[in-house]
């Protein structure tokens, strides 16, 4: 079996006539904590959404787990085994905590993920149950939003800046709750603009800009790569 569950290569991709990525090509092994980082603009949030359907790909390849994705519907891309957590949450303000999460619940393995996993994960969760979506707080909204995505049970999970607008005192929860989910072997690819929260977790990480790779290494090596910073990340 490869080790590579998501290949991504010579991506391109549109809104309306501009040309927002450009050849965007990168691949993930299994386990691999993978962070995109760049500029407002860079392409990250484009490059989840086409990797799940939500952007049609005008040119090149996305396989996850030897299949390739172009033309599935957004729904059988997540049948496949890719969770999205977009960075506006999407929960279901009409529904409560526990209906979020028993509504997206999908079966897994026998280390999978079940109601009482997810709320020994998330016990302010537990706490608020009963509690509508609309009342959350923009952290317990992010939780859920994490959670709901782990009870599909998916094999890659993709974030999109889990932490923009957070206390540092949920940043620290969702760092510790990253930090389990490494440490379970679940692959993940982050979007991200926090360095130091994004280099905290990950294994490799693709500086995007201007809809390009623009670099591509480890967090050790980007710690050193004082003109990448500069010029793509604005440290």
């Amino acid at each position: 079996m490869s080790e590579t569950l998501l290949d991504v290569r010579d991506l391109d991709a549109y809104y309306d006539r501009s040309h927002i990525l450009q050849g965007v090509s990168f691949a993930i092994d299994r386990g691999e904590v993978m962070t995109l980082l760049g500029r407002n603009g860079a392409g990250k949030t484009t490059t989840l959404k086409t990797i799940v359907g939500i952007v049609g790909a005008r040119r090149g390849v996305i396989t996850f787990d030897g299949r390739a994705l172009g033309g599935l519907a957004t729904h059988r891309i997540g049948r496949a085994g890719i969770a999205y957590v977009p960075e506006t949450r999407d929960i279901f303000a009409s529904l409560s905590v526990e209906e979020n999460l028993t509504l997206a619940a999908r079966p897994g393995n026998g280390d999978g993920w079940t109601l009482k996993r997810v709320y020994d994960l998330f016990p302010k969760l537990r706490e608020r149950a009963d509690a509508g979506g609309d009342v959350l707080s923009g952290g317990e909204q992010q939780m859920l939003a994490i959670a709901r995505a782990l009870m599909t049970n998916p094999r890659l999970l993709l974030l999109d800046e889990p932490i923009e607008g957070l206390a540092p005192i949920v940043v620290e929860q969702i760092a510790a709750v990253l930090t389990v989910l490494k440490e379970r072997g679940l692959t993940i690819l982050l979007v991200e603009q926090n360095l130091a929260f994004a280099t905290a977790f990950a294994d490799s990480i693709v500086v995007l800009g201007k809809g390009r790779v623009r670099w591509h290494g480890t967090p050790a090596e980007l710690r050193a790569a004082d003109a990448v910073k500069g010029r793509w990340l604005g440290v």
